[in-house]
């Protein structure tokens, strides 16, 4: 099944908008198995009781991305940047093979769905 991003989903401005209050917090990026469908949940810390259960088999949570803004060290608020990380959970738990996927800048989210489509189809096939 080819997998997609869901449409306005927060992962997709990761290199345009500082997540929630920026350091503090972090996308849950999940998959639904039922329409191949990735979207994310804002998770902020554990002090605000911020996570999320899914009761629903077909819902994993597949990885995390975060962001900062990095702001010009002359001020100038037009050469700001987001510096980006994403890490994709390995689909049977080997964290050794986790895709990591960082930038400081432009985050071609197309390429992120593409990994996740790759590491997860290549599971669901040898399943």
């Amino acid at each position: 099944m080819e997998l997609k991003l869901k449409e306005n989903d927060m992962l997709g401005r990761i290199d345009k908008e500082e997540i929630g209050n920026g350091n503090g917090s972090r996308l849950d990026i999940y998959l639904d198995k039922s329409n191949g469908e990735v979207f994310s949940k804002e998770f902020y810390d554990c002090d605000q009781n911020s996570w999320l259960n899914f009761h629903d088999d077909d819902i994993i949570k597949i990885g995390t991305a975060s962001n900062s803004l990095v702001e010009d060290e002359n001020g100038n608020e037009e050469d700001n940047w987001y510096d980006w990380h994403i890490e994709i959970d390995e689909p049977n738990g080997n964290e050794s093979n986790n895709i990591v996927i960082a930038g400081d800048g432009y985050c071609n989210v197309d390429y992120v769905i593409s990994e996740i489509n790759e590491l997860y189809n290549t599971a669901e096939q040898d399943n």
